[in-house]
């Protein structure tokens, strides 16, 4: 099986970024948090790849999207409780 290796390469980025933070905020004593949501940027890399690969589907569009609602959230520009509202047809 043929690995497509514009996702192996984004991959092992992200995992040497995240290492990197990890040994900073440990070894310099940084604050942790970049900001209010940072892990949603992850998501939206994941998505915004598979865009790049494969072109855009809804499977991916919703993941961008849903992360978007997600960082919106986090930084307080949706009011608490409208997220999952919203995102899952108003059942929570």
């Amino acid at each position: 099986m043929k690995r497509n290796r514009f996702l192996v390469v984004m991959v092992g980025l992200l995992v040497i970024a995240a290492g990197c933070v990890i040994l900073a905020v440990n070894v310099f004593h940084i604050p942790w948090a970049l900001f209010d949501g940072w892990w949603t940027v992850l998501i939206a890399a994941f998505a915004v790849a598979s865009m790049v690969k494969s072109g855009i589907h809804f499977g991916n569009a919703f993941l961008l999207g849903f992360a978007g609602l997600l960082l919106a959230y986090e930084q307080g520009w949706i009011a608490n409780g409208r997220v999952f509202g919203a995102s899952c047809g108003g059942l929570a």
